[in-house]
């Protein structure tokens, strides 16, 4: 409580009390922009009175939605002394929006608020004056200030730009920040190495331990390619150590008399760090689940249940290294084709009847085709030589439908080797066209009159005996 009192003879109305309460002073960027698929760490001074060795600092979201749009959130104290310190706020979304996020020191009830923007999937941070995670300066040291003419500036904030750089692609959220030579921007960072995608030359200064400034020159465009990025390495950054960046235009694009920056990409230790977290995670839940219950393990054999567990163990590892909801939708639809080539014991069973028809259709084949050669006779004509061959090759030629079942596949054979009627007509005819009035029974000539009467007689005992009785042995088998 504090009170104040005058030298006056009545100083009632000079009295004055007021609370005074602990507080905490944040100091952090006001207004940022937050790629899908990237963490994004701020770092974060506060300066508290309460003398604790350290603040409680919790962090909410505001979204204005039922759902909200970060998927994560931390603050990851560090070093604090004398109500003084830093951290680290991590921010990774988890879809597409606005709002905006309160750091609260849980002692002081003092708060900051960070207004976001989650914009769409990219690598990397975009460079531009709606994002607070940069400050701009003109080759003059002053900061740009956008109520100032034009010409005083060394910065211009160029949007709805259809395509830039090497590969004439367009910018990641469709602006680029142009500066002239001497103009400069700041950023702090936690990073070890960050890449830079942008068109022109520039020097890199960082207050990182050890670091000494670079120059570094890129053609801009997509990033895919080596020529249109550059990167930085300051170093080893295990505990996270906050440094601040300055990168200043030292050349231009071309003839543009200005250099072109896009994006921003940081790379961070490994080690200490806010854990990142993955904004696909239920998408890649999702999608192992529909993987584990495409199959039912019951409908397979012991080897292919092997091949399954390791099929689906192969998709859940595409699915855990996809890059974004695309990649992991990609990565199920292989899977489930891999699956699909694994066959349950009911394809196997029935390709192995398929099999064992086929092999004995075969032999089927084989046996008719050896019975029709074996028709053969000495004497035969060409004629009758040309039916047993023809019937001989028609049966070879014959192929298993695997719509019909054995039985109509031998049928099919049978059919191709019923010759009998035809080779009898044929060697009928062969006779008939050979005869001198000889008896082809007892070999004599009977004459005219009876004599024929017992000639034909005696012709059809042969025909009988020579080849009725062995085509009707072979019908039987």
């Amino acid at each position: 409580l504090a009170e104040g009192t005058h030298d006056e003879y009545d100083c009632a109305n000079n009295l004055f009390s007021v609370q005074i309460e602990h507080a905490s002073i944040f100091a952090a960027p006001y207004k940022i922009s937050v790629p899908m698929g990237n963490t994004v760490r701020i770092p974060v001074s506060v300066r508290y009175t309460t003398g604790e060795d350290e603040p409680r600092i919790l962090v909410s979201e505001f979204s204005g939605q039922d759902e909200p749009n970060m998927g994560l959130m931390s603050f990851r104290g560090g070093s604090f002394a004398d109500g003084a310190g830093s951290g680290t706020l991590a921010l990774a979304p988890s879809r597409e929006g606005s709002g905006f996020v309160r750091l609260l020191d849980a002692d002081t009830t003092s708060f900051f608020d960070v207004a976001y923007t989650v914009t769409p999937p990219a690598q990397g941070v975009n460079i531009f004056n709606d994002n607070e995670l940069f400050t701009f300066y003109n080759s003059d040291g002053t900061r740009w200030d956008g109520a100032a003419a034009a010409s005083t500036q060394s910065w211009q904030f160029d949007s709805f730009v259809p395509a830039w750089g090497a590969d004439e692609t367009e910018p990641y959220l469709s602006n680029l920040s142009k500066g002239k030579i001497g103009g400069s921007f700041t950023f702090t960072t936690q990073a070890e190495s960050i890449a830079l995608i942008f068109d022109g030359s520039a020097r890199v200064e960082s207050d990182f331990e050890g670091f000494e400034p670079v120059e570094i020159s890129a053609s801009g465009g997509s990033g895919d390619d080596t020529n249109e990025y550059a990167t930085v390495v300051f170093g080893e950054n295990p505990e996270n150590l906050t440094h601040t960046v300055t990168v200043t235009v030292t050349g231009t694009a071309g003839l543009s008399g200005t250099a072109a920056f896009d994006r921003l990409i940081e790379t961070f230790s490994e080690e200490g760090g806010v854990p990142v977290p993955d904004p696909y995670a239920a998408a890649r839940e999702e999608a192992k689940e529909e993987l584990a219950a495409y199959k039912n393990a019951d409908d397979y054999r012991d080897a292919q249940k092997t091949e399954l567990a390791d099929a689906i163990a192969a998709g859940n590892d595409a699915i855990d290294k996809a890059s974004d909801a695309d990649a992991i939708a990609e990565a199920l639809e292989n899977a489930k084709a891999d699956l699909d080539a694994i066959k349950t014991d009911a394809e196997l069973t029935a390709e192995e009847a398929l099999a064992a028809d086929k092999a004995a259709f075969e032999a089927y084949k084989a046996e008719v085709k050896a019975a029709v050669e074996a028709l053969a006779e000495e004497g035969d004509s060409k004629e009758a030589r040309r039916i047993i061959a023809d019937a001989a090759r028609a049966v070879d030629a014959l192929v298993y439908d695997e719509s019909k079942t054995l039985a109509e596949n031998k049928a099919a054979v049978d059919a191709a080797a019923d010759i009998a009627d035809a080779l009898a007509a044929q060697r009928a005819a062969d006779i008939a066209a050979r005869y001198d009035g000889t008896c082809p029974y007892c070999g004599k000539k009977h004459g005219s009159g009876i004599g024929w009467i017992i000639t034909i007689i005696h012709t059809a005992i042969q025909f009988i005996l020579i080849f009725l009785m062995p085509i009707t042995a072979l019908l039987k088998r």
